[in-house]
């Protein structure tokens, strides 16, 4: 069923970015019905206008902003965007990285509400008849594209693969990370019938297909 996968993986690719986003110290918490922005590694603002703005101190720690409203999720992907432009990580994979950089974050979002809001809307041809693998292994394309039939998919792939670089690198100075690093079956057993496409993806950026990677 391949259409309900690329929504799905939309909800994949989002949880996966606030996942990168805490690990980088920026967190979006509810607290007592408000939404806040917590940063913990906040760049140094440059007026004191700027620093009254967010009622802030250029000596604070961190910084912990109040949002008015639940904030939009074509917001968090602006965020997460430029928290990937400013974030040294050198065991990324440049290429996954520029690729999702480069994206118009309103552009995120809308090919998931079309599953909300057009009523007769089915993206694939399985809505009678399940999609094969072979079609699976095609859905996610070979750039990063918003037009792309498999966007939603190699978002989701995308995403997941930074976190997964992210979580390697940690675990070589944690334990406890580590350890659950050693039981991710994407790690354990990429081999698994369910993770063919995932292995796909991996192969392709592996062999630089479609990329211009610098790893």
């Amino acid at each position: 069923m391949h259409s309900w996968c690329l929504f799905n993986a939309y909800h994949s690719a989002y949880l996966g970015a606030k996942g990168i986003l805490a690990i980088l110290g920026v967190s979006l918490p509810n607290l007592a019905g408000r939404q806040i922005v917590i940063d913990l590694f906040p760049e140094r603002l440059k007026t004191k206008k700027a620093i009254g703005s967010f009622g802030a101190s250029p000596f604070q720690d961190f910084l912990a902003v109040s949002i008015p409203h639940q904030l939009d999720q074509r917001y968090l992907w602006e965020v997460f965007q430029h928290v990937l432009r400013i974030s040294k990580a050198d065991c990324w994979n440049l290429g996954l990285r520029q690729e999702i950089i480069t994206l118009s974050y309103e552009e995120i979002t809308p090919p998931r509400n079309h599953f909300l809001y057009k009523v007769q809307f089915w993206p694939l041809n399985d809505l009678t008849v399940d999609g094969t693998i072979d079609e699976m292994n095609h859905l996610f394309g070979t750039e990063l594209t918003s037009e792309g039939r498999g966007f939603l998919l190699r978002l989701c792939f995308s995403v997941y693969c930074l976190f997964e670089q992210l979580m390697l690198d940690l675990s070589k100075l944690s334990a406890v990370i580590k350890e659950q690093v050693d039981a991710s079956r994407c790690l354990s057993n990429p081999r698994l019938p369910e993770l063919a496409c995932y292995s796909s993806f991996i192969s392709q950026i592996e062999s630089g297909a479609g990329q211009n990677l610098d790893t």
